[in-house]
């Protein structure tokens, strides 16, 4: 009888490291008890707005955290048993995921005065677990939503574009729009080029771990949060990073030195 072999064993190995990366668990910053409960009552949103409830319920993947965004504007990294509650303006909108070799998106029409319910569920990977994430019915999500805690969100503004005269906004500064940003991925530097586009003011920081938060305006919708965007930039990646972070630019000027 053959004597099984370190070699023999190395695919159950590594099956059994896999499996408890990807049934460990993941923390985010989270919402107050108050704006998980108002959250959890499914009043519809104000009749010229939507709104939509992104969820994460599922055994497999708990120690990943991945980023959910919405039309180009991140709203936050998930972990399981969290959800994502955000106002939209009316229209078409695509939810993103990050997988392990890219994104994944799913589109959807939103109509005034509706919420809507979207699922991200962790797959099994090369290296480490993808995401997707799929629209459910009211009732599904509803049910899932409940079983879960109200993440803080990164966009304290709706998302899309209003049915309303759209403001004038500062234009990203040309210098500032060439510098990539050190530390993150080319994921990152993506999300980066959106937010640019966001209004002033505006901040965005980073962690030479690869993790970073930025934010925009100064009418946060959590009230306990700091109006200042520069504060809860800070706050958001430090929660994201697991340590300190450092602002990268504020409105149209780069602050970071190496």
């Amino acid at each position: 009888m053959k004597v099984p072999t370190v070699v023999d064993k190395l695919p159950l190995l590594w099956v059994t490291v896999l499996l408890l990366i990807l049934s460990g668990c993941a923390s985010v910053p989270m919402a107050s008890r108050e704006q998980d409960a108002a959250a959890k009552t499914f009043s519809p949103p104000a009749s010229d707005k939507s709104a939509i409830y992104v969820f994460r319920n599922s055994f497999v993947g708990q120690a990943l955290r991945k980023i959910i965004s919405i039309d180009g504007t991140i709203i936050g990294a998930s972990a399981n048993k969290v959800y994502f509650y955000q106002v939209l303006n009316p229209g078409r909108h695509t939810i993103t995921t990050e997988s392990e070799f890219g994104d994944n998106s799913i589109a959807f029409q939103a109509q005034p005065g509706k919420n809507y319910f979207a699922r991200q569920y962790i797959k099994m990977g090369v290296f480490v677990g993808g995401s997707n994430v799929e629209m459910v019915s009211e009732d599904e999500g509803k049910s899932e939503v409940l079983q879960c805690g109200r993440a803080q969100p990164n966009s304290a503004e709706p998302i899309g574009q209003s049915t309303e005269k759209i403001q004038s906004t500062t234009l990203p500064n040309v210098q500032q729009d060439r510098i990539p940003v050190p530390y993150i991925n080319e994921l990152g530097q993506q999300r980066y080029a959106a937010y640019l586009k966001q209004k002033a003011p505006r901040a965005f920081a980073i962690s030479d771990n690869g993790h970073y938060g930025y934010a925009w305006g100064t009418s946060p919708r959590d009230p306990t949060a700091p109006a200042d965007p520069k504060e809860r930039a800070l706050k958001l990646c430090s929660g994201f990073a697991g340590k300190e972070c450092v602002l990268f630019s504020v409105d149209d000027e780069v602050v970071f030195k190496q």
